[in-house]
């Protein structure tokens, strides 16, 4: 009996070890197999990423079963047959002071999983709750749901109220102005979607958007140049770097509504703004013809 829990505790501390020397994220699922992924930092904000978000309002999880030592939030994800692991930065909004979640990961994964991890770099990492995605939507937030109220794994779509300009300088710092649809660029869904997630119900003011800067690279892919060996070395105001890229979609920066489309509308409906416009100015001046016929009868 002696034996077989030596055995067992040697065999823990060397995959521990293991796992250290080659910082990689592991855990035995149901049928008892090991689990691996290569532990990389997150990159940050290039022209080969998507940045993904995740709204996890229990911040403050313990995996006391365990260690009794905090969970983050981390992604996994899979290219070429290799599976990848990042432990999620993180940024508060301070207008509700609520934490949300981001990562940048190649654009080209279409499918992840969000994994609430336990563990330090010293010891043997577990994967505590996980939730999957079968395709990616970018331009939005997810929200996942806390051990205490729902499952991890129901994930949805989450709005996200009184952004601040922080917040919003992580969003569009992540997006290409300039780009193909096949990168991070400057699509009409992914800028509706940015819109109907952040920015509409945002809470930064006009001086905070106009004063906080991103660092982003210059207007060189314009003439569409490639981003290719080009770093960030240009700074940018929120509303410089969103107005653009809402010009680039042809999208309209303060209503989030397509402005070809809103042309369109005005060109096929114009015979009923004309009438409609008229049936107004009937109604006002008639209202103000009466309240001089009252003042006349009044004297």
């Amino acid at each position: 009996m002696k034996l077989k829990g030596l055995l067992l505790l040697s065999g823990l501390l060397l995959s521990t070890i293991t796992l250290s020397m080659n910082s990689t994220y592991q855990r035995v699922n149901a049928d008892g197999d090991f689990i691996y992924g290569e532990k990389i930092d997150n990159p940050g904000a290039t022209y080969r990423t998507q940045r993904v978000w995740l709204n996890n309002e229990n911040t403050y999880f313990y995996d006391n079963d365990e260690w009794g030592v905090p969970c983050n939030n981390a992604i996994r994800y899979s290219i070429d047959n290799s599976y990848y692991v990042i432990e999620m930065e993180s940024v508060i909004n301070t207008s509700d002071s609520r934490k949300y979640y981001y990562a940048d990961i190649p654009y080209q994964v279409r499918s992840a999983s969000f994994l609430r991890i336990s563990g330090s770099e010293d010891r043997l990492y577990r994967i505590y709750q996980e939730a999957n995605i079968d395709y990616l939507s970018y331009g939005i937030c997810y929200y996942a749901g806390t051990s205490s109220l729902e499952d991890y794994s129901n994930i949805r779509i989450s709005s996200v109220l009184n952004a601040d300009a922080n917040i919003l300088a992580r969003v569009v710092e992540s997006y290409l102005t300039y780009g193909k649809d096949d990168s991070n660029g400057t699509t009409k869904s992914t800028v509706k979607a940015l819109y109907s997630t952040w920015f509409s119900n945002k809470k930064a003011s006009k001086d905070e958007l106009k004063n906080t800067k991103i660092l982003d690279y210059t207007g060189y892919a314009a003439n569409g140049n490639s981003y290719e060996g080009l770093e960030k070395n240009a700074y940018f105001s929120i509303n410089e770097k969103w107005n653009t890229m809402c010009s680039q979609a042809g999208i309209d920066p303060n209503t989030g509504l397509d402005r070809n489309d809103f042309l369109e509308w005005i060109k096929q409906n114009k015979v009923v703004i004309i009438v409609g416009g008229i049936a107004i100015l009937g109604i006002v001046g008639f209202a103000i013809f009466l309240v001089i016929k009252k003042k006349k009868a009044n004297q």
